[in-house]
């Protein structure tokens, strides 16, 4: 125990990675301020959840779309299974796909 009463930064780190980050929906509607609103946010969050994979960021914020975004993503991923693509894996690629 250090000198504040609290454990070291390992029992911190792993009480944090305990929280699920609740990432707010997003309906892609074309707004391009909604998108930089929300993709600050989501960036928020994923600081303060700095031991996820990339990958599992990216699905954080995919189970959070709705209405015209949930039906970008399907036709994104059916597309680039057509064509034996390989899918977003990073937060940086997804958020620079979803910023076009």
């Amino acid at each position: 125990m250090n000198v504040h009463g609290i454990g070291n930064n390992e029992n911190v780190d792993r009480d944090l990675d305990s929280i699920k980050p609740k990432i707010l929906n997003f309906q892609g509607k074309s707004d391009p301020e909604a998108y930089l609103e929300w993709e600050k946010k989501v960036d928020w969050i994923f600081f303060y959840c700095r031991s996820y994979l990339d990958a599992r960021k990216v699905q954080l914020a995919i189970i959070e779309f709705i209405d015209y975004a949930l039906i970008w993503w399907y036709q994104y991923v059916i597309g680039r299974s057509r064509n034996r693509e390989r899918l977003i894996a990073l937060w940086v690629e997804m958020k620079v796909l979803m910023m076009r």
